[in-house]
């Protein structure tokens, strides 16, 4: 059973990213964007807190991209990893970046 949880967050005007709140409990742990279908690429930006330890992020990660591939299936499309790079900001916050080629 996954620990995580991500609730939908209000949108931005003229964007089109679906943004969501990572949740542990009942605390915020996270930050997820998701750029949906467009010119055949979908991106995934995850941030995590210092909080969550290193095994934990990689859990966070997992689950949001499983969530991600559920995204997929109601846009009936199929995405094949093209590029992930991860960064560990000075704040303690690590954010990864996963662009995905639809099929």
């Amino acid at each position: 059973m996954d620990v995580f949880k991500f609730v939908k967050r209000a949108p931005k005007a003229n964007d089109p990213a679906r943004r969501y709140a990572v949740v542990s409990g009942t605390d915020r742990v996270g930050d997820l964007d998701v750029l949906p279908p467009n010119d055949g690429a979908v991106v995934l930006t995850a941030e995590f807190r210092a909080v969550l330890s290193d095994a934990a992020r990689e859990d966070a990660l997992g689950t949001a991209l499983r969530f991600l591939d559920e995204l997929a299936l109601g846009w009936g499309v199929h995405l094949l990893e093209e590029h992930r790079e991860s960064e560990e900001r000075p704040d303690g916050i690590s954010r990864t970046r996963v662009t995905f080629r639809t099929a």
